[in-house]
């Protein structure tokens, strides 16, 4: 199977990307709501198990930022808008298995079944602290017990 069919569509079927003011500006989406794209991508990334490699950071679970897309499973943008961050990391949850660490980013409901999440990078400002406040204070009353933050000191900052 090639990679393009196994991504996300705009309707009726032309290639979603991801848009251009956002990170990783202009890359496909793979499907992680279609099997057959889910067994593709695993099947590339078996050798880093073999290596030893013993976890995965699913980071970028957000990218579903139009209501015009439709997924393998019939969902629309609106529909995958978090959907898409819980299909990614249920499908790497299951390549990795028991024995290795999974940590994420982009979350959504029944989330705390994937313990690690991290909070992504923040700037170092009062208003970026506060924001994480409230974010670590709702994740932690969602039943994840472990989450991290990466605030550096002096990053973003203006001088």
């Amino acid at each position: 199977m090639e990679a393009i069919n196994g991504r996300i569509h705009n309707q009726p079927d032309s290639r979603y990307t991801i848009p251009e003011d956002h990170w990783f500006a202009g890359s496909l989406l793979l499907d992680f709501t279609n099997p057959e794209a889910v067994d593709w991508w695993f099947e590339k990334r078996k050798y880093l198990l073999t290596l030893g490699v013993d976890g995965f950071k699913t980071d970028g679970g957000e990218f579903i930022l139009s209501d015009d897309v439709v997924a393998a499973n019939g969902c629309t943008g609106l529909e995958m808008r978090n959907g898409y961050a819980a299909s990614y990391i249920k499908a790497y949850s299951r390549f990795v298995g028991k024995d290795r660490v999974l940590f994420s980013r982009a979350g959504y409901k029944g989330q705390q079944k994937y313990p690690i999440q991290w909070a992504g990078d923040q700037m170092s400002t009062w208003e970026e602290f506060h924001h994480i406040l409230s974010a670590g204070l709702s994740i932690g009353l969602s039943g994840v017990p472990f989450w991290r933050v990466a605030i550096r000191l002096l990053l973003y900052i203006d001088y």
